[in-house]
């Protein structure tokens, strides 16, 4: 037995005659005004086409359906294509006008619907209050920069102008699995679901549980989230070090990679120690006490919600990081960031260089594995490095760099590395 033919949906025209044709016999005719055909085996199942055809067709010029409306052509088509879609279904009968009144009350299940729902907010329009409340919980620059990229970018492009309630999971889902890169994947997933999160009134100042109803019911990612392995931690060796140190000397980055190595900072720390403190000069940053050799990263600095680090941290200066600023300042070289000559220096270990080396992070992680490992002190290594002691236990004790390295790296003086 033959499948049954497809349902012929949209606006029919233009319904012409039942012909022979090929062996078959086929009718022509328009859908959503563009011209097409379908053809039957038999002539008895031709015709039937044609009178379901014929009921469905749009009669124009006639007289027979012309009414006065203030609907535009697209409007009144849309209409059509409603009322065929209820007939198609077996709702109505499309030839008995009492049945009418069907859409209409379609329209009000819809509207109802919509009210138990949510309010219309768009999701471009969500996205906007967001990153707008982001910006004020003085989240990252990295990070507003990844919401852009995850979320801004390719979901509400594809879903701006759509209703945050009528998100679905199919919608979130496609999303996320649209990324190729399982870490792409990983990351978008998290993103989407502090935004979706957001929209339910999680930390919106926008949404007044008291008062009205959040802007989404539920988070509708029901779905698991991708697993991805992070990769082992990886830092530089102490030969590496050396090479990357005596590149930076000659690249004009000194400066930078040694405050990064020795206050165990973050990147987006360092930007805003410079901008808040005054500068990038050693001895005229306001963070910088040389006369009791302490750096300070204040809660403006450091910017973590969690209770204990509301406060900041402070950062000791040893008597080799002392060494490598005094020589710094006699060589008038700032810890401000350069791009350009960042990256020549680190270019001093090509294998651990650029993306597709698998490496980030090095000089992060370089400072935090050295300092673990010559201390021995978890709970020390993360209090200057600003993070928990779980992540120092879970991701740094087994980095490949001896303990005796470490020790000569707290050793490593310009001098001591021919530096004049």
């Amino acid at each position: 037995m033959g499948r049954k033919p497809r349902r012929i949906d949209g606006v029919i025209t233009k319904v012409r005659a039942v012909e022979a044709h090929k062996g078959q016999f086929r009718v022509r005719f328009h859908q959503n005004g563009i011209s097409t055909e379908a053809s039957r085996a038999k002539e008895e199942d031709a015709k039937a086409l044609h009178k379901e055809l014929s009921s469905q067709e749009i009669l124009e010029g006639t007289g027979k359906r012309k009414i006065a409306t203030w609907l535009t052509p697209e409007q009144g088509k849309q209409a059509e294509l409603a009322f065929q879609i209820l007939g198609n279904e077996g709702l109505i009968d499309l030839n008995n006008d009492q049945d009418a009144s069907v859409l209409a009350e379609a329209a009000r299940k819809y509207s109802d619907a919509a009210k138990r729902q949510g309010p219309p907010i768009k999701v471009e329009k969500a996205y906007e209050e967001f990153i707008a409340h982001q910006s004020q919980l003085r989240r990252s620059r990295k990070t507003i920069l990844d919401y852009e990229r995850y979320v801004g970018k390719k979901f509400i492009l594809s879903h701006g102008a759509k209703a945050v309630y009528l998100l679905t999971a199919m919608d979130c889902h496609e999303f996320v699995m649209g990324y190729k890169q399982r870490l792409d994947q990983f990351k978008s997933y998290g993103y989407l679901y502090a935004f979706l999160n957001f929209c339910m009134g999680k930390r919106n100042p926008a949404i007044d549980p008291t008062k009205g109803k959040p802007w989404l019911p539920r988070n509708p990612m029901n779905f698991e989230k991708p697993v991805y392995q992070l990769k082992t931690i990886e830092s530089f060796t102490l030969t590496e070090t050396e090479k990357v140190l005596q590149k930076a000397y000659e690249t004009g980055s000194l400066g930078y990679i040694v405050f990064r190595l020795f206050t165990l900072c973050r990147y987006e720390e360092l930007l805003r120690f410079v901008s808040l403190g005054g500068g990038s000069r050693w001895d005229s940053n306001k963070f910088i006490d040389l006369s009791v050799n302490q750096i300070e990263f204040n809660s403006e600095v450091f910017r973590k919600r969690s209770n204990s680090k509301s406060r900041g941290r402070h950062v000791q200066i040893g008597l080799t990081f002392r060494a490598w600023i005094d020589f710094c300042i006699r060589k008038d070289l700032g810890f401000t960031y350069n791009r350009l000559k960042d990256e020549n220096a680190r270019m001093a270990v090509p294998e651990k260089f650029g993306r597709k080396s698998g490496y980030s992070n090095l000089l992060r992680h370089t400072a935090i594995t050295m300092h673990l490992k010559a201390h021995g002190n978890a709970a020390d290594t993360a209090n200057i490095a600003g993070t928990s002691t779980d992540k120092i236990d879970s991701n740094y004790y087994n980095a490949r760099v001896a303990k005796s390295d470490a020790e000569l790296f707290y050793k490593l003086t310009p001098e001591k590395l021919g530096l004049k």
